[in-house]
């Protein structure tokens, strides 16, 4: 069973990964869907994508054994059907990640190492993150990748769907620790500073919110 890894960040916050290696048969013999959620699965035509929205739901149950069922908003946005509880998801072609936090707002997101980030990068990113990714350029597609990463994370943490990458999250790659943990900067009018931590799982990068 390729259950990567799940910790305990706090008390009331969790986090897992999944690698992606069973068929839509055996993920669905690892849970227990609800009625909506059996209703939501049959609309998913594509193979992949049926693997990644299962997955989620086996790392779910990992994380948290009680009943617990997600519904999305409109724009997309994961709900839990118990009020109290905040979760996040975001998948790839090889990984599922998953964050659970009870009385807080999180965010989450995997993605590979992948020369794109390198094309996109003067879209999603500043002037002054590019040339911190390039001031090392044997790590500039992971630095790329990490700065992509927690602004997914924060627009995934914040209400708004309406937000400018480059110019309203700023990612600081100079205040990466060796343990990973390092400084966003949200500008919405005011600015407010998160705490992410990075970790590295072969060729992707994971990203999420403490």
């Amino acid at each position: 069973m390729p259950l990567l890894s799940l910790k305990s960040i706090k008390s009331q916050l969790h986090v897992g990964v999944w690698k992606l290696e069973e068929s839509v048969e055996s993920l669905l013999a690892l849970t227990e869907l609800s009625e909506k959620e059996r209703l939501y699965f049959s609309q998913i035509k594509n193979i992949s994508r049926q693997r990644q929205w299962l997955s989620c739901r086996v790392l779910l149950k990992k994380i948290y054994p009680k009943p617990i069922e997600i519904t999305y908003t409109p724009s997309g946005k994961p709900l839990t059907n118990m009020s109290s509880y905040h979760i996040s998801i975001s998948h790839t072609a090889y990984y599922s990640a998953v964050i659970l936090a009870k009385g807080q707002a999180v965010g989450v997101d995997i993605e590979r190492i992948a020369d794109r980030l390198k094309r996109i990068s003067p879209k999603m990113a500043s002037g002054k993150e590019r040339l911190m990714a390039a001031s090392d350029k044997d790590k500039e597609l992971e630095h790329l990748t990490m700065i992509w990463c927690a602004k997914e994370t924060i627009f995934k943490l914040c209400e708004t769907q309406m937000l400018n990458f480059s110019e309203q999250i700023f990612v600081d790659i100079n205040s990466l620790t060796e343990e990973g943990f390092f400084n966003v900067f949200l500008n919405q009018g005011k600015t407010t500073v998160f705490r992410l931590k990075k970790e590295k799982i072969n060729d992707h990068i994971l990203v999420y919110t403490l």
